[in-house]
């Protein structure tokens, strides 16, 4: 685990676009409910109590990401990925899907930005690394999708995981693995929880995005 810097001006940036991020949220999740099959455009979306914890923590985690790598040539990818975290979280948690409209052009955005990186100070190895994991990731996810029980892994999280990849990639196979590891061990706590509580009809899936999103930024924060 390395050493957050105190660099200023990158834990202001960071929790900036943390914050922006965590404000496109609860409007991210009123697209998702307008546009979906019962969409309701008149819909309010997250409670007040709800979006403004999303801001926070987006918030936290950004000037995180800021403390982790600094002005470097890094940031700006995974401050990317900070900022789009909150409202694909918040989307999946709310409506099971992980809009197009995000990762789609996450890809292209994400390719450029790490390299940019690379060409910068990882050198192309980096890069390469980034290109294998996320296709890997997106592969085992894929199999895993084919043979699963309906329901129980969406294609959107495939299409996620491999975005994510890249991300946890270009910052080696470690963090790649550790990235996977901490998603699917709080994918298997929210399990739990809800078994406890209750408070859902255990016929409903969990979303897994969330898990992923929240799982893969920590291994980040933490490499």
């Amino acid at each position: 685990m390395s050493h957050l810097t105190t660099d200023a001006p990158a834990i202001a940036l960071g929790a900036a676009v943390g914050t922006v991020g965590g404000l496109y949220a609860p409007r991210a999740v009123r697209l998702a409910i307008a546009k979906g099959p019962d969409g309701d455009s008149s819909a309010d979306g997250l409670p007040r109590v709800v979006a403004a914890l999303i801001v926070t923590s987006a918030a936290v985690a950004g000037a995180l990401v800021g403390a982790r790598f600094g002005l470097q040539a890094r940031v700006p990818a995974y401050l990317y990925l900070a900022a789009i975290t909150p409202a694909l979280a918040a989307v999946d948690a709310t409506t099971h899907i992980l809009p197009n409209r995000i990762v789609l052009p996450a890809y292209p955005l994400t390719v450029a930005l790490l390299a940019f990186a690379a060409w910068r100070a990882s050198g192309p190895g980096a890069l390469w690394r980034a290109l294998a994991a996320g296709a890997l990731l997106y592969v085992i996810f894929l199999a895993v999708a084919l043979v699963a029980p309906p329901d129980s892994l969406g294609w959107g999280d495939v299409k996620l995981v491999g975005l994510l990849g890249l991300c946890l990639g270009f910052l080696g196979w470690k963090t790649t693995w550790r990235g996977m590891m901490l998603a699917f061990g709080l994918a298997a706590l929210c399990v739990m929880v809800r078994l406890l509580v209750r408070h859902e009809q255990r016929s409903h899936a969990l979303p897994l995005g969330p898990a992923l999103l929240l799982g893969s930024l920590a291994a980040v924060i933490i490499s």
